[in-house]
Formats: structure tokens, sequence, C-alpha cells
């Protein structure tokens, strides 16, 4: 009997050692679970981020082809070793067709193979445009039918709106003094002289201030203010 007492003694502290191992192996099992369920929700999570950032994946097929198509054409703008080229679509465009130097009956005989496209900018120098009306007048008999004489800016005056408001953006927008205003015409071929450009920008001004007003009186009057 005692010697099978010990027998069960020792087999009991063998299965309290092994039942410590077993723990001990389970604590640091755990752990590395916990930590491998961490690094798991900050990879997802960067990934759902990166998702929730990327718009394809609430556009309709038909605004991703839009988009494909806007690649496309910001890649065919940039040429030139990928450097980005403005292309300038506020700009006025005139289209011109160049065909070959060659006589024109051996040039109808050839068919067309192909076309490339090339861009040049000009640049025009300001341009001041005289315009003479003939204003007729007509007449039954008995009743006259005089033409309308266009609108000035001021009474008497010969200067269309557009010339002054290129005299206020010279003077008040380019801080320009209007003896380089003058200077600036002069040189492109329209002499003005200091005087009656002065007029011109101080009745012109005279005339906005007077809207100005009025748009503040206006404004004023609104509930929203």
């Amino acid at each position: 009997m005692s010697s099978l007492t010990l027998q069960v003694n020792e087999l009991i502290e063998r299965i309290k050692s092994l039942e410590e191992l077993l723990i001990q192996k389970g604590i640091a099992i755990g752990k590395v679970n916990r930590q491998n369920k961490a690094l798991g929700k900050l990879v997802s999570g960067k990934k759902s981020e990166r998702q929730e950032k990327n718009p394809q994946d609430s556009m309709t097929q038909e605004e991703f082809d839009k988009k494909k198509e806007e690649q496309a054409e910001k890649r065919k703008a940039r040429k030139n070793n990928g450097a980005k080229r403005d292309m300038h679509y506020e700009m006025k465009e005139v289209h011109v067709t160049i065909d070959p130097v060659m006589d024109a009956e051996l040039l109808k005989t050839l068919r067309l193979f192909g076309t490339r496209t090339c861009i040049r900018y000009s640049m025009e120098p300001i341009k001041f445009i005289k315009t003479v009306y003939h204003i007729n007048t007509y007449t039954d008999g008995s009743i006259m039918y005089p033409g309308k004489t266009p609108p000035a800016l001021l009474l008497n005056s010969s200067y269309s709106p557009s010339f002054a408001a290129g005299l206020l953006q010279m003077r008040y927008i380019y801080s320009m003094p209007v003896e380089r205003i003058t200077k600036y015409f002069a040189d492109n071929g329209f002499t003005l002289r200091k005087a009656t450009a002065n007029k011109l920008i101080a009745r012109s001004a005279d005339v906005l201030e007077n809207f100005y007003k009025a748009i503040c009186q206006v404004v004023l009057q609104q509930d929203y203010v």
C-alpha cells in the first residue's frame, strides 16, 4: 500500500507540473494570439481607410468612364518628357490646315494619309479701332426718320465705354501712372493727351461711384443683410 501511495503521489506531482507548464504555455499562446489579433485589426483598419479614400468604390460606371477619359486627355497633354502643359482652353482658337508645298493638281491626285497637330501661341499688341458711323436719315417728304447715334460714355465724347474701361484697368488694377498709360498708347499707334486721359478716368470713376452707391442701397434693403 505504501508503495502504491508513493506512485500515486508522484503521478499527482507530475500532473500538477504538467498543468503548470500547460497554464504557462496557455498564457504565452494567449498573449501571442492577442498580439496577432491587434496587428490584424491595425492592418485591416489601414486597409479600410485606404478603401474609404478610394473614390472609385462609390463611382457609377458613367462617372468612372468620364474620369478615365479625363485622365487620358491629361496624359495626351503631358508630352515633352512628362512636363505638364496648360492647354489654355479659355483662349480664342484659330484652326489652320497646312498642305504640303507642291503642285495643286498633283495634290488633288493624292489621298490623305494622316494629320498631326501642333500649337503655336501668338500675341497681338493692344489694338485701337476707329469706327466711322455714317448715320442716314430718311424722309417721306413730310417726316424725317434719322438713324440713332451710337451711345457714348460721356456727352459729346468720341470714346466708347471699352476705351474708358481699358484706361481704368491700367490705372487702378495695374497701378500705372497716367504718363505711362499715354506712353503705352503712343507706342501702339494712338496719341492720347494726358489731360484727356485724366478727364476720361475721372468722369468714368464718377459714373462707377454712382453705380456703386446704387448697388449698396439695393443690397442694404434686402432682408438677409
